[in-house]
């Protein structure tokens, strides 16, 4: 594979009915099939209204399984793809618009106000959730995109034509020193940073991950989007952060990232629940049950050999009260999980 267009066309290929995208609740799904036709659809639609190799998409929207075979159908382009920060200011959103140089920008209906306040001058603003009866004015809708193609639009010519050094996406700081800068990533970079990853933490296909951090942070992109189109993990789409601690169980991840917040707001739940439990018997069993994990955690933390009747107190733990409660967090399928910090515009 020597582009992320090539990884996607194999994975896709690899079990076409299996759910590669999906809301909370299989509210809505995507299979790989539909997936990997959604992204041609999209590729010809850019096509349509002018997109073409090396020029630049933006996208403004939460997390929602419209955002990736908009981002993947961009890339079969030859198209710079990247995304904006939802809560960016009108002043952020023109800056950066020009500076990327973006000739459209898909969105949803909520930014369409927004953008427009910015000044940006753009050719095509592609509204996502929008029908064509009731769209702004001035915007077009994504089926209305999709319907631009030319009859004899070469999708298989075009992704194929897509290098490794092409400028994959932009990556945009906060902005905290000055203008955001732009950084300019391409797919043989990506593609090094994937590998990378599963070389030390092993993603397969049809590991399973959440999506609810903003897909402007390199976070989401990498562990979810970029993951996804290399190895074929399935995306459970969160659209709003504070749904997390439910989607877990639904999700079921067996690789899964986040912030040190995240994961002390679920350390705290879990002291809570345990302090608040009213039957007396059953809180003391859960009690010592987290405390002999966090001792042997410690040794482990320590390089130190557990001692074997600390090893056996973990393993009575853990068929009695560990095992049942990484299930009801969502974890009990889970393979690897990580944890790191960087700043996040609010």
């Amino acid at each position: 594979m020597t582009t992320l267009c090539a990884a996607f066309q194999r994975v896709s290929a690899v079990a076409p009915d299996a759910v590669a995208l999906r809301d909370i609740g299989d509210a809505r799904t995507l299979t790989w099939r539909e997936y990997a036709e959604q992204v041609r659809e999209v590729a010809a639609g850019l096509a349509g209204i002018g997109v073409g190799h090396g020029d630049t998409v933006a996208l403004m929207m939460s997390n929602r399984i419209e955002f990736y075979p908009i981002d993947v159908g961009a890339q079969h382009l030859g198209a710079t793809s990247f995304s904006i920060y939802n809560t960016s200011a009108p002043e952020a959103i023109r800056y950066i618009l020009a500076n990327s140089g973006a000739r459209v920008l898909v969105c949803e209906d909520r930014y369409v106000d927004t953008v427009r306040r910015s000044g940006a001058t753009l050719e095509t603003i592609v509204v996502v959730d929008a029908q064509s009866h009731v769209h702004q004015p001035g915007t077009v809708t994504l089926e209305q995109m999709k319907n631009s193609a030319a009859s004899d639009f070469d999708f298989e010519g075009t992704w194929r034509a897509v290098k490794p050094n092409d400028v994959a996406t932009l990556i945009y700081t906060s902005g905290t020193t000055g203008n955001p800068k732009g950084v300019e990533t391409t797919h043989a970079c990506l593609l090094f940073e994937t590998n990378a990853v599963s070389a030390v933490l092993p993603v397969e296909f049809g590991d399973r991950i959440t999506s609810y951090m903003p897909s402007a942070h390199i976070a989401d992109r990498l562990t979810c989007l970029y993951m996804q189109m290399v190895f074929g993990t399935q995306i459970t789409v969160v659209p709003d952060p504070s749904q997390v601690a439910a989607a877990l169980p639904d999700c079921r991840p067996t690789i899964w990232g986040s912030v040190p917040r995240v994961w002390e707001k679920l350390k705290v739940a879990v002291e809570s629940a345990v302090a608040n439990e009213p039957d007396d018997a059953r809180r003391a069993a859960l009690q010592w049950a987290l405390d002999v994990g966090r001792t042997r955690l410690a040794h482990l933390r320590a390089g130190e050999t557990v001692p074997a009747e600390l090893e056996a107190d973990y393993a009575r733990a853990d068929t009695m009260v560990l095992s049942a409660l990484r299930a009801k967090l969502g974890f009990a399928e889970l393979k690897w999980a990580i944890s790191g910090a960087a700043p996040i515009p609010p």
